[in-house]
């Protein structure tokens, strides 16, 4: 997540790129204090938390032999029930990890502490439950060890919560083919970097686009946020920010729209592919991303999303390689996109989620996208 970590004696502190984030993982260890859940936190500021350093093993390290303790069931049913009903008694959201790791789970004499609560959302008791026992069959593991231990969770779980132990499985294989997604494209992903456009004119609009606000954060802190499953994450802009996190990749060429945008980032990139996307879709997915990540090979130069009938190719990835023909283009002063994709190897990867691609151009489509966003919560 592109965090920087400090352990100093007995103290951790961890520096947070992404305000949402930082949000995320502070809000949860308010909700948990004086749990023992979580770590003490000592300090919090400047998207920076100062907790106390736990010194123990990792569930993952625990693991690593292939043998179950025989009190973890309890350690692990104990840690997700305690923590989803202080969560929920406390702020009224089923807290759902999007990323919970083995190695974020420590396996103290008294029981498991959770360390790492930057990537969640509200979700549903069944998504919610389904977290931690699709993490155990994902782990490797004697396959006797990972389906006993995970059923037996699930079984405790389900009659906890008086769920149905047949909602509670689906939810926890559609959990664990997601994670297998993520698995399968990662080392694509390494490979390639994401640079977010934030440099539009914004004519129509009358302002900046990037500084519009949503539900409390800004369009560009959404699709920072939506990105942070890539290692290498840059702005594209007409010409440098006085502060930012991220490196900003400032335009060769004046006035060539996307077109140049995407000539200057692909030149300075020192990976094989990059990933562009607008800063004026904020409900873009990281599902999206990814799957259009599954849809990359060697026969293709490019992946661009489409919905319904229309090409976007400003949600791309593109491979490097096609620099000569964007150049030969931008020689020609011919800007545009779909010319590019033309020339050039193009897949597409199809979505149905309109929500997704809905930019924001003018003041009437700022109130819809904020429409858009509350009925998905």
């Amino acid at each position: 997540m592109n965090n920087h970590i400090e352990i100093h004696e007995n103290t951790l502190r961890k520096t947070f790129r992404d305000r949402i984030c930082f949000d995320h993982e502070r809000t949860v260890y308010h909700l948990l204090a004086d749990t023992g859940l979580a770590p003490e936190l000592l300090e919090q500021h400047d998207q920076t938390l100062l907790t106390r350093y736990i010194d123990a093993p990792s569930l993952a390290a625990v693991l690593s032999n292939g043998t179950v303790p025989a009190n973890l069931e309890d350690a692990l049913f104990s840690w997700q029930t305690g923590f989803l009903d202080c969560c929920h008694a406390r702020s009224g959201m089923w807290i759902t990890a999007d990323d919970l790791n083995p190695r974020n789970l420590l396996a103290t004499p008294d029981g498991m502490i959770g360390i790492d609560y930057e990537d969640w959302h509200a979700g549903s008791l069944a998504e919610s439950c389904a977290v931690l026992p699709a993490m155990i069959r994902m782990m490797r593991l004697p396959e006797d060890v990972r389906t006993n231990l995970a059923g037996r969770l699930e079984n405790r779980l389900a009659q906890y919560y008086d769920l149905s132990p047949e909602q509670l499985d689906a939810e926890v294989k559609t959990r664990c083919a997601a994670v297998s997604r993520r698995r399968q494209v990662m080392p694509v992903l390494r490979q390639s970097a994401c640079a977010v456009l934030a440099g539009g004119k914004s004519s129509r609009m009358g302002t900046d686009k990037s500084g519009l606000l949503l539900d409390g954060y800004t369009f560009l802190e959404h699709i920072l946020h939506t990105v942070q499953i890539f290692d290498c994450i840059s702005l594209s802009a007409a010409r440098p920010a006085d502060q930012s996190a991220y490196p900003v990749i400032c335009d060769n060429i004046p006035s060539a729209g996307p077109a140049g945008a995407l000539q200057a980032v692909l030149t300075g990139a020192e990976t094989s592919h990059v990933m562009i996307v607008p800063c004026d879709t904020p409900l873009l997915t990281r599902d999206t991303i990814l799957a259009m990540y599954e849809d990359l090979d060697e026969t293709a130069d490019a992946v661009i999303l489409r919905c319904g009938r229309r090409d976007y190719p400003v949600i791309g990835i593109y491979r490097k390689t096609i620099l000569p023909v964007l150049e030969m283009m931008l020689r020609e002063k011919d800007y545009r996109m779909k010319d590019l994709l033309s020339r050039i190897r193009t897949r597409y990867h199809v979505t149905a989620n309109e929500k997704e691609i809905f930019n924001v151009n003018t003041p009437e489509d700022l109130e819809t996208i904020r429409i858009l966003y509350e009925s998905g919560q």
